[in-house]
């Protein structure tokens, strides 16, 4: 049941900074999370390639770090972002791949749906709260309730992005746990599909996917002028082509 402490809890350390500029405190709280995501993910990005770095570390830090952000901007209302959670992972796992999709959308639209009713009744003002975080993390539910439902449908039936997105099993409690509270996507979004995010951390797409889009070509990243002084893009050449693979290995 939300209590008192659901709109707002946050927390207090940035108080003397809201009384001094004269804004609200949970409005300063987001923006000051917001801009510290910027140095964290350049220091995520350069830790993914790092020589001492491992798979579960790499998933488990974005984790950790949005569920700081969520204390430090909700306090314990953060409580219903990891029961949402764990309720529809349970239910991931418990349901047939058949009904998977309805049931996990129902589940946390009807979580999310009475956390907006209650603030709508009992909040006397507007605050940023937990309910934002809430409906970034139904959309990711209900994306990966889908990609699994998709996973177990005959291939023949599902279009290009289906086949790209489709999972074949639930992701471990870890991935699982990442996905949703990446400090990137926690607070605001954007919205993102598991499989999309499965790539990132798996370092994927910095070089199987570049190299994909790199052949020769086929890639069209280098503008060039025509004859007549309009601007058009032209495919990669071998030697071009060759800067930027070596450009990604010293990376």
């Amino acid at each position: 049941m939300p209590g008192y402490y659901t709109f707002y809890s946050g927390a207090e350390l940035l108080r003397p900074l809201a009384l001094r500029f004269g804004f609200e405190l949970d409005k300063v709280n987001f923006v000051f999370c917001q801009f510290l995501s910027l140095p964290a993910a350049l220091l995520y990005y350069r830790f993914r390639s790092s020589r001492w770095e491992t798979k579960w570390i790499r998933l488990l830090l974005p984790a950790l770090l949005g569920l700081y952000f969520c204390f430090f901007c909700y306090g314990r209302a953060t409580k219903h972002l990891v029961a949402d959670a764990v309720l529809n992972f349970v239910l991931l796992k418990t349901c047939d791949p058949k009904y998977v999709h309805k049931v996990v959308f129902c589940c946390s639209m009807a979580y999310m749906s009475y956390m907006h009713m209650f603030r709508a009744l009992f909040s006397n003002s507007y605050l940023l709260d937990i309910t934002g975080s809430m409906m970034i993390m139904t959309e990711k539910l209900t994306s990966l309730a889908f990609n699994l439902h998709e996973g177990a449908e005959p291939a023949a039936q599902l279009n290009d992005d289906q086949k790209r997105l489709a999972l074949a099993k639930v992701p471990s409690c870890l991935h699982y746990f990442s996905f949703l509270f990446n400090f990137q996507t926690v607070l605001c979004g954007p919205f993102s599909f598991y499989k999309d995010y499965w790539n990132f951390t798996d370092q994927i797409y910095s070089e199987q996917l570049f190299f994909t889009l790199l052949s020769p070509g086929t890639c069209l990243l280098c503008p060039s002028v025509s004859a007549d002084g309009t601007a058009m893009i032209s495919p990669m050449t071998n030697a071009e082509l060759n800067v930027f693979h070596g450009v990604l290995q010293r990376r």
